[in-house]
């Protein structure tokens, strides 16, 4: 499982690179792929390309789940 990448293209590629290194046949992640990180859309297309499954809609990251619903409290303002 992988979560909370907060769009850092460093930290998504050492992990990917990991779980090929434990040849892990199927990543789940569980969300929060927005925030922080210079690079949205490169760890979106590695989300998309390499799990098996997201669970993002269903259950959301609080970065996500705060941008939202305007829920905003509590949440760091750089990563939204």
């Amino acid at each position: 499982m992988l979560a909370d990448s907060h769009a850092n293209r460093q930290a998504m590629e050492a992990c990917l690179a990991h779980l090929a290194d434990q040849r892990t046949d199927r990543i789940i992640y569980l969300g929060d792929m927005l925030g922080y990180g210079a690079h949205p859309h490169w760890v979106e297309d590695k989300v998309r390309d390499h799990i098996a499954r997201s669970l993002a809609g269903a259950l959301p990251g609080n970065c996500k789940e705060a941008m939202l619903s305007a829920k905003l409290s509590g949440i760091n303002p750089v990563a939204i």
